[in-house]
């Protein structure tokens, strides 16, 4: 447990050389997702693993309504402060995406580069990922999330993650070994994820982020759609470079592993070592 501001942030890591966090998404859920998939970029970077305060293992220090995406991005660098690390790479998938480039915002000269995983710069298509969910088929049990239904105890949401599962893998989560087996669910941090997301839009400020960005998606991710979503903030933020895996969801560095962390490596070489 590592203190930041008024509360505690549950931290794992692996690897000694380019200092990267790693930002889950959800929220709601926890960094163990993440793992071991990650860990594969010990040989080239310092990856530090946290649960973002009031997800996973990490308290929330205060009502979790009165926290927000500054919040949570501003606990980012003071993780960093605490771990000794001036400059970092953010990694942030999904939800963690946001709180990454909201951190970039806020803090230019703490981030020296982002890694943004199936995320965008706002969430307003929600109709888009309603088609994708007719498209793909998908089941009320899995709609439940996506709907507006009330999940209102843990064990309800992990049962619903669980079921909505296959729908954020390109081959079925059935294809990969099992990647959520861990995660400790709260509903809590689910609600208060989705209210701070209405009204959320950082489109415009991309400009403003100078860092390095590699931009990655999946080709059939449903709810972070490439053309939609991922593409427009590769092509709004100056310094970016955008990476489709054709073979995955919202989640390539389960299934398309290797190329993942051969991708990620190669562009990680690329920076200053500024740590």
């Amino acid at each position: 447990m590592v203190r930041v501001a008024d509360t505690a942030l549950f931290v794992d890591e692996v690897g000694e050389a380019t200092p990267v966090i790693a930002l889950h998404g959800g929220l709601g859920l926890d960094h163990t997702y993440l793992r071991p998939w990650l860990d594969d970029l010990a040989s080239v970077a310092r990856v530090v693993y946290v649960d973002h305060r009031g997800n996973g293992r990490s308290p929330a220090g205060r009502p979790l309504s009165q926290v927000g995406m500054t919040t949570w991005a501003d606990d980012v660098v003071e993780l960093a402060d605490a771990l000794g690390i001036a400059r970092v790479v953010l990694l942030g998938h999904s939800f963690g995406g946001f709180i990454a480039l909201e951190a970039a915002l806020r803090h230019p000269d703490r981030v020296a580069g982002l890694v943004l995983v199936g995320t965008g710069a706002a969430f307003d298509h929600g109709d888009e990922i309603r088609a994708n969910l007719d498209r793909l088929g998908a089941t009320t049990a899995q709609r439940q999330a996506f709907t507006g239904s009330d999940m209102e105890t843990d064990d309800a949401f992990a049962a619903w993650f669980r079921a909505a599962a296959p729908l954020y893998f390109k081959g079925g989560a059935a294809a990969v070994p099992n990647p959520f087996g861990d995660i400790v669910f709260r509903i809590d941090a689910l609600a208060a994820g989705s209210a701070c997301l209405a009204g959320w839009d950082r489109r415009g400020g991309l400009g403003d982020v100078r860092c390095p960005a590699l931009v990655t998606t999946g080709r059939h991710d449903f709810v972070m759609p490439f053309e939609t979503v991922s593409a427009p903030l590769a092509a709004s933020l100056p310094n970016a470079t955008a990476v489709v895996f054709e073979g995955s969801g919202h989640l390539p560095f389960v299934e398309e592993h290797d190329a993942f962390i051969r991708v990620v490596s190669t562009w990680l070489a690329t920076l200053e070592d500024d740590r």
